[in-house]
């Protein structure tokens, strides 16, 4: 019993850590400062380059830092990845309005 609460005590705080980690970002990108959420995230994947998270929030800031199309290619990559994930489908999606590229968003809405 004692050993499944220490597991459960690690494995907790190894995820809050984590995410704890990206707090910095996640708050950059709600204050509009994309390029400097461009730059925290792109870092932090080079520490952890397999974190979803961590990806989608690199490609938030790639296309709302002025390179939409960057940002599209980044998520149909992550699509691959991850086939049929809401979460990334959505960031897709809307990657072609940051664009302008409304005729190629608007069947996908």
């Amino acid at each position: 019993m004692i050993r499944k609460i220490i597991f459960l005590f690690l494995v907790t705080t190894s995820v809050l850590n984590a995410q704890s980690d990206m707090t910095k970002g996640f708050g950059l990108l709600e204050q509009g400062n994309f390029q400097e959420a461009e730059l925290f995230f792109g870092e932090y994947l080079k520490e952890d380059p397999n974190n979803k998270t961590a990806k989608l929030c690199y490609g938030r800031a790639v296309g709302l830092s002025g390179e939409p199309k960057k940002a599209t290619n980044l998520f149909s990559e992550l699509l691959k990845e991850y086939p049929g994930d809401f979460e990334i489908l959505i960031n897709y999606n809307e990657s072609f309005l940051w664009a302008k590229e409304y005729e190629q968003a608007k069947p996908l809405y």
